[in-house]
């Protein structure tokens, strides 16, 4: 387009007065460069590496990281926006914004529970989580699930996340939610950690029942667990981007994640052990050998 006005003798469309690209041009391209960067691929996990690292957790660190790899699983989260990331990453994904447990929301029915009220949270038929600013530059979206009767349940386990944090002295609304306490110190899982106890499971369970190796799991399996759980289970395309906040064509922005019907059944869907457990086939190409 910009080519057309310039063979017209037009003034070039991209740049502003100044002669520099227009900002809101720039603010759009780099959304589009920012959005959903290329990442390393990295296999999804079948269900029973969440319920493993939850019976296996002896430690106050390891009993942190096996809630807090479930309760990202249910909402497609990305790392940083559960955990303390190297410092060395990228700057995009050091603007998101680590959840605090302000950012969650109980609801009876239509009626809100008190994060306060740290016995009732559990009860709750609802959970919203209010991501403030995201690695595609989305802010404050918000994304709702129901409960389900499964003890993989999205309001039991951040709830029991959320009571534990408030129920420490130094605990509060601000608390980042990947604190924990280890006798009298408060200490904070890191993606190191998560990465570091998957890695441990998956081992333990062996490569043979998985179709897996553990030196190719990371936290970014959490993510893609979430995508395929639902694809088994047949939710349609459009509801896993949603609720996992991929960013797509315009229109998907006029869909709404809190339309309370919108993520009816979704936390059924990924508790779903029938469809859970699955093994990986290995890849033909990673099995020929150089020459």
């Amino acid at each position: 387009m910009a080519a057309s006005f310039r063979e017209r003798g037009l003034r070039n469309i991209t740049l502003d007065q100044d002669g520099k690209k227009h900002l809101n041009l720039s603010r759009l391209l780099n959304g589009y460069t920012d959005s959903d960067l290329p990442t390393k691929k990295q296999p999804c996990i079948p269900l029973q590496v969440f319920t493993k690292m939850q019976s296996n957790a002896s430690s106050e660190i390891e009993k942190t990281i096996s809630q807090l790899a479930l309760g990202a699983l249910f909402f497609a989260m990305r790392s940083c926006e559960y955990l303390h990331v190297n410092k060395n990453i990228n700057k995009i994904e050091r603007k998101t914004k680590l959840l605090r447990v302000r950012n969650f929301r109980f609801f009876k029915g239509h009626h809100e529970i008190d994060l306060s009220n740290t016995e009732k949270l559990h009860k709750a038929s609802t959970i919203i989580i209010t991501f403030e600013f995201q690695k595609n530059k989305e802010k404050f979206e918000s994304v709702k699930l129901q409960a389900n009767s499964s003890k993989l349940c999205p309001v039991k386990i951040w709830s029991t996340i959320i009571k534990r944090i408030l129920s420490y002295p130094k605990g509060s609304l601000e608390s980042s939610i990947n604190m924990f306490r280890e006798k009298r110190s408060y200490k904070y899982v890191t993606s190191a950690d998560l990465r570091k106890y998957l890695r441990q499971t998956v081992s333990d369970i062996g490569e043979k029942r998985l179709g897996i190796k553990a030196s190719e799991v990371g936290t970014h399996s959490i993510r893609s667990t979430f995508a395929m759980l639902l694809v088994l289970n047949k939710v349609p395309t459009i509801k896993i981007m949603k609720i996992g906040r991929w960013k797509s064509n315009s229109v998907f922005e006029y869909i709404r994640a809190n339309v309370e019907d919108f993520s009816m059944n979704i936390s059924k869907h990924i508790a779903n052990a029938s469809t859970g457990n699955f093994y990986t086939l290995p890849c033909f190409i990673s099995t020929i050998k150089k020459a």
